[in-house]
């Protein structure tokens, strides 16, 4: 794809070059208001609430002759409709489920800005994520909620305006610290069990080349490539 071939792929656009940019961004965007109307519509498919069903069904019991009723919960049986529906693995169609009623609910505002075009989808998850991680997420109780809610506005009021004119990377970061912030606590337990993970291991590739793959502490990790990277520019040319 070369300069010629851009100039042509431009021209039947009839767009210049800027103006081709423009129209990505208004694209963008309403990618961006597409993915809200998306989420408006799973909340309205599977209820803000999980909905849990109840079924009578004959098993059998001790006695292998005889059976026994016993009665099995299903929790979002929608989710199995909405996955048919569109496609998707039920565990992504749960996942989906789960963070449209968090931008229905505690998360309303990272679902405005998404509405109005201002973060886009990816943006939005990062928010999502994070908040997940927030202490009281279940909201199985009066406190559970409230501590959750709290936490949440928090979160966005410190992560939204870096995710409006900020890079993915860049909200991850703002996002990762707000949570340290709010749950120092929980943030230690979770590093100290990530820490168990780690490992290192070597894939052998061709030529005579092999990969290298570490999974450790994010200091430690930055350290080495430091050290790499300072070793590299000393050798000679």
């Amino acid at each position: 794809f070369d300069a010629h071939d851009e100039a042509e792929t431009t021209a039947s656009l009839g767009l210049s070059p800027r103006a081709a940019v423009e129209a990505l961004k208004a694209v963008e965007r309403q990618l961006a208001q597409l993915h809200a109307l998306q989420v408006r519509l799973l909340v309205a498919a599977a209820d803000v609430r999980p909905h849990i069903a109840e079924y009578a069904v004959l098993l059998p019991g001790d006695d292998p002759w005889q059976e026994e009723e016993r009665v099995i919960r299903i929790e979002d049986s929608v989710r199995e409709e909405i996955a048919a529906a569109l496609r998707w693995s039920p565990v992504t169609a749960q996942y989906r489920i789960d963070h449209a009623r968090l931008l229905a609910g505690p998360l309303a505002p990272t679902a405005a800005a998404l509405a109005e075009g201002t973060i886009t989808p990816a943006h939005a998850r990062v928010v999502v994520e994070n908040a997940e991680r927030l202490p009281g997420r279940w909201m199985r109780d009066e406190v559970e909620t409230a501590q959750f809610t709290q936490a949440c506005t928090v979160l966005q009021q410190r992560v939204l305006p870096v995710a409006a004119r900020g890079t993915l990377s860049r909200t991850r970061t703002a996002a990762t610290r707000a949570v340290i912030a709010l749950d120092p606590v929980g943030a230690g337990r979770r590093r100290q069990v990530a820490q168990r993970t780690c490992d290192v291991s070597v894939s052998d590739d061709v030529d005579g080349i092999s990969t290298l793959i570490a999974r450790l502490a994010t200091e430690k990790a930055h350290t080495i490539l430091r050290r790499i990277v300072a070793h590299a520019e000393a050798l000679p040319p």
